[in-house]
This record gives structure tokens, C-alpha cells and sequence, in this order.
């Protein structure tokens, strides 16, 4: 990995100049949680990291193990018109899909009846139209802020002052988005390919089977790859209509499946999101987590089809 090389070319020739490296993601756990692993690497190199991010995203993270050269560092995040008080990150607010259906554009129906899913004409989809009302959004990342900078100014000033960018692309399959962006920039793009979680320690692995012991024992009753794992992440939520749908689904599959579920947002914890009667149906054969399961430790009991 390139970025790996950079990182022991680096290590080799400063290790009496370790840095003190500071990293903000952005408040989603699709960027969180790669800049998490990405900082462990630093760390691990011998660079002291200084990892912000808000307060009920720190509780998030800090059940990982970490390198001591790694601090969580917490920033209150003030509160936001329109959003509700515990938002911290994007999977804490509705997805985009309410907000198109409780106040459409007036394109939309135009958009819909001229789009074709096998078919593009010219430069502009008409999905695109959807989008073209809100270009004026745009305008505010150009005026000043508390800071005294517009967010385009503070970020075309950092790329302007920085040796180089990393950039989570792989050389392999994204060479054409990597070599444009250094003959834009005249920087060196580092491509630091899939920010994967590491391979976790014993200790880990001891942990997690303690914390998770009831799911570790029905796996190991489980054929090798016999087991479908049933996941969408922290930002996709599913309608309980599409919940629904997907136990039914699971139940006629007759397969062995572990399934990470994630409630509609805003329903309270007595609203039931489950057909009647799914899970005594399906006892034995399913298994349903509500939260989060360590899946890398098991790798060879799940299949995960494509």
C-alpha cells in the first residue's frame, strides 16, 4: 500500500521528529471510522494523534483498543437549527428521502416521468434535475464564517499549504482520479486504498467473546460459511414496511443468518419492528442482534454473497 510506504519511509528518517498530527473527520462513520484506523497507523509509527470529534461519537469509538499515542480529543458540538439535540453524526437524522417526500421539487414529476434506467441523453440526467434547484446551497461555502474564512477559502488555502494529499482511492482501479488530481494540485496524492480495521489482537478476540458469548456459541454450531450475515450499516435505515420484507425473505431462505438490526429512526423501543411471531419461528436457525456484532473476528463462519 502506498501510503503504508510512506508512512516507513517517514518513520525511517524522522524517528527522533515524531509529529503531532491533529485529525477531524467529518461526522459520519463512513469517514470516522477509516480516519480511526488511519490514525492507529500514525500512532503506531510513533506520531503522537490528537483525534477530534463530539462527545456521544467518542463514546462510540472508544470501546476499540488504542495505541497510548492516540487522544480522544472531545469538541461539544453547539446546538444546530433544524437539527434535533442528540444529533452527532449523520446516522442520528432522517435520511434525505423524507425530506424529498414531505416537500418535493417541482421538477420532480417532470424528472420522474423522463427518467429511463437504461438510458442517458446528453450531459444531464434528469435525475439531475432534482438537484439543480439547490445549487443556491452552494453560495455559503464561499461566504465568511465565525472564522473569518469561507469554507471553499479554508480549503483551497490548505491544500495550497500541505506537501500532499491522501486520498482514500486505490492506484489499481482509481489511477484516473489519482494522476488528474496531481497535475491539478502539483501535490502527491497518497492513495491510502481500504482503510480496513485491523486484524484483532487475542485480547480482542477474548472480549469481544465474552461481550458476545450467546452469538459466538450458536456460530460455532454453524457449518463454515454456511451462515448469511444481514447488515446495512449506520446510515441506511430500512422503512419496517422493508423490514418486513426482509424477514419474510430470510424465513423462506431456510439459511442460517445473523442479522445486525437497525430501527427506523424515531420509533420508541416498545414499537415493534419484526413480523409476529418471526423470531420464535426462526429460533434455532436465526439470529437477531440489535446493535453491533464483531463479524472480523468469525470471518470463516459467514457468507456474505456479492
Amino acid at each position: 500500500m502506498a501510503m503504508q510506504q510512506e508512512l516507513d519511509h517517514h518513520h525511517h528518517h524522522e524517528d527522533d521528529h515524531p509529529l503531532h498530527i491533529a485529525v477531524f473527520p467529518w461526522l459520519a462513520f463512513g469517514h470516522m471510522m477509516p480516519l480511526l484506523e488511519l490514525s492507529k497507523t500514525l500512532a503506531n509509527k510513533g506520531h503522537h494523534v490528537s483525534y477530534l470529534a463530539t462527545p456521544r461519537n467518542i463514546s462510540r469509538l472508544s470501546s476499540t483498543t488504542l495505541p497510548s499515542l492516540l487522544t480522544f480529543i472531545p469538541l461539544p458540538l453547539p446546538q444546530t437549527p433544524g437539527l434535533p439535540d442528540f444529533a452527532e453524526a449523520t446516522s442520528d437524522v432522517s435520511p434525505d428521502q423524507d425530506l424529498l417526500q414531505s416537500s418535493p421539487p417541482e421538477k420532480a414529476p417532470e424528472a420522474r416521468r423522463r427518467t429511463s434506467p437504461s438510458r442517458r441523453r446528453g450531459s444531464l440526467s434528469p435525475l439531475n434535475l432534482l438537484t439543480l434547484h439547490g445549487a443556491r446551497n452552494l453560495m455559503p461555502l464561499y461566504e465568511s464564517n465565525a472564522s473569518g474564512l469561507s469554507d471553499a477559502c479554508r480549503y483551497h488555502m490548505t491544500v495550497q499549504g500541505c506537501k500532499a494529499l491522501a486520498l482514500m482511492a486505490c492506484m489499481e482501479v482509481e489511477h484516473e482520479l489519482v494522476e488528474p488530481l496531481e497535475d491539478l494540485h502539483e501535490k502527491h496524492v497518497l492513495p491510502l486504498g481500504l482503510l480496513a480495521p485491523a486484524p484483532p489482537t487475542k485480547d480482542q478476540v477474548e472480549v469481544d467473546v465474552e461481550k458476545h458469548k450467546e452469538i459466538f456459541a450458536w456460530l460455532d454450531g454453524q457449518r463454515e460459511r454456511s451462515v448469511v450475515y444481514v447488515a446495512f450499516g449506520s446510515e441506511a435505515t430500512l422503512s419496517v414496511e422493508l423490514l418486513h420484507e426482509l424477514a419474510l425473505g430470510l424465513e423462506l431462505s431456510n439459511l442460517p443468518f445473523l442479522w445486525v438490526l437497525r430501527k427506523p429512526l424515531g420509533l420508541g423501543d416498545g414499537v415493534e419492528v419484526l413480523p409476529l411471531g418471526f423470531e420464535e419461528r426462526v429460533r434455532g436457525r436465526g439470529v437477531v442482534v440489535n446493535g453491533w456484532v464483531p463479524p472480523v473476528a468469525e470471518p470463516g463462519f459467514l457468507f456474505i454473497p456479492g
